[in-house]
């Protein structure tokens, strides 16, 4: 759901402001405290409406000595550079290389601020010689990023299915890099763990598989079907589905415990629900879910009453999701252009007007950056 923007103009804004070892995983225990799950109950209390576009901040293009010019892959500069995920969260460092086919076995990231400092990757492709890769997401502390090898599969669609990731990581200017292979053709969701020592791989029927850094194996969840997941301390929440009738679904909310390797079933949905966001302090988690198509609701979910307790209805489909670093701020911007900001510390969501584009967190403006309809970018400092 990310747009295409013209990366030069963004840098400028942005600089103003291997093998595997397997483990024999850990058995998880349904809990035997909870015999059934509860449905969705009656709509509660509305969460706080605001009207006003509050923290606006316009910013300007800033000079630098950041050349047009500079080649950094495949012949494309810096100018011809379109994809704005390839940039770290901390706002510093880019990754030239985004997708190839057929893979290389290097990738770089180069410095926004002087294109002339860059790391370098290398890596031992798994075998067999997959097809392409693609770059796939930034770790939250910006210092690694994983990309997936794609491979054919037995249907002859080339590039379609997931064969292995590579998790490359960087400290004081050295790089690591490491290879993990599951063994068959899937793409898993990937999911980064909150203080990015960890990541997860959800395979649609393998369960949730959790890596280190340095592309272990360290415990296999066997959750199957994982529709979102949001990773807590000690801890991860995930959403499962089944079909129940045609176009029809039951999701499930479950809590898994690392401490004793429990699966707690806590609640159950009628409709697609996504995990959205989750307050470590309150408790909370901030869902989506759809209750009939396209009518979508927010739900402000409390896992110590294991209740709703706020819903507010939202009139046109979501089109992105930003979380800030603090985990506090959710901006949301819809499809008809408006943009939102949830504030779990005042359990409110506030609109703050029309955008043309959500681009991202980042940590080096300390905000959303936006761009309006005319083409200014803006910072939103909630």
């Amino acid at each position: 759901m990310k747009r295409i923007i013209p990366i030069l103009i963004l840098f400028s804004i942005l600089f103003s402001a291997c093998g595997s070892s397997q483990v024999v995983p850990s058995t998880i225990k349904p809990s035997s405290t909870n015999t059934s799950v509860p449905t969705l109950s009656e709509p509660t209390p509305t969460l706080t409406l605001v009207d006003s576009a509050e923290n606006w901040e316009t910013i300007k293009p800033l000079e630098t000595d950041l050349p047009n010019d500079v080649t950094i892959y495949n012949g494309r500069t810096i100018g011809q550079w379109y994809d704005g995920r390839t940039i770290s969260p901390d706002g510093q460092w880019i990754v030239t290389n985004y997708d190839s086919i057929p893979p290389t076995n290097s990738n770089k990231i180069i410095s926004i601020s002087n294109p002339e400092k860059a790391i370098d990757f290398t890596y031992s492709i798994p075998s067999p010689t997959p097809q392409a890769y693609t770059f796939d997401s930034w770790s939250p502390d910006s210092t690694g990023f994983v990309g997936i090898y794609y491979g054919p599969t037995t249907s002859g669609l080339d590039y379609c299915c997931g064969q292995a990731i590579e998790i490359s990581n960087f400290s004081n200017g050295k790089s690591q890099s490491y290879i993990y292979t599951w063994g068959w053709y899937e793409k898993p969701d990937i999911y980064w763990s909150w203080d990015s020592s960890k990541i997860g791989l959800a395979f649609r029927d393998k369960g949730f598989w959790i890596l280190d850094r340095q592309a272990n194996l360290i415990k296999r969840i066997p959750l199957n079907d994982i529709s979102s997941l949001i990773w807590s301390k000690n801890s991860i929440y995930a959403t499962t589905y089944t079909q129940t009738a045609q176009h029809h679904y039951k999701y499930i909310l479950y809590k898994v415990n690392f401490d004793n390797n429990s699966a707690e079933q806590l609640y159950g949905f009628d409709g697609n629900v996504d995990l959205i966001g989750y307050d470590e302090n309150l408790d909370q988690l901030l869902i989506l879910i759809t209750v009939s198509y396209p009518l979508k609701k927010l739900l402000l979910f409390d896992l110590i009453k294991n209740e709703t307790v706020k819903e507010i209805d939202l009139l046109s489909e979501i089109y992105n999701l930003i979380t800030s670093s603090s985990l506090q701020h959710i901006a949301i911007s819809t499809m008809d252009g408006s943009l939102w900001i949830f504030d779990f510390t005042k359990q409110s969501l506030k609109y703050y007007g029309k955008i043309a584009n959500l681009l991202g967190w980042f940590s080096n403006i300390n905000g959303f950056l936006v761009t309006t309809k005319n083409g200014d970018f803006k910072i939103i400092k909630p």
